[in-house]
């Protein structure tokens, strides 16, 4: 198959328009927001961000609606965690542990 000439041309004039730097700029931005949704956060951490206590934080991950990682006598959670379980949670009453098993049964 042929390249067609004026495609290349235009892709041509494209790359030429391309600003490097502004690239490099984007692929750092990139870099920190993977590196940010990758992030342990503490109990503590996951409190303050939920506007919760720790003790509700602790419920969360012993109903399992929060997956934590334990690392010696701590408990770690990643950001992306919080972030999935607010999109999945988003309108529900988790105010208790009752409440959170009701929501559990409705599926999700």
């Amino acid at each position: 198959m042929l390249l067609d000439l004026e495609k290349a041309e235009k892709a041509a004039s494209l790359i030429a328009d391309l600003d490097i730097e502004k690239l490099e700029d984007i692929k750092k931005k990139a870099e920190i927001l993977i590196f940010m949704s990758t992030k342990m956060l503490t109990r503590e951490e996951v409190a303050a961000i939920l506007n919760c206590s720790t003790q509700q934080v602790g419920m969360y991950i012993d109903t399992g609606i929060i997956e934590g990682i334990k690392t010696g006598k701590s408990v770690m959670i990643p950001q992306q965690e919080i972030m999935d379980f607010q999109k999945r949670f988003k309108g529900h009453d988790l105010s208790n542990k009752q409440a959170v098993i009701a929501a559990l049964k409705q599926g999700v």
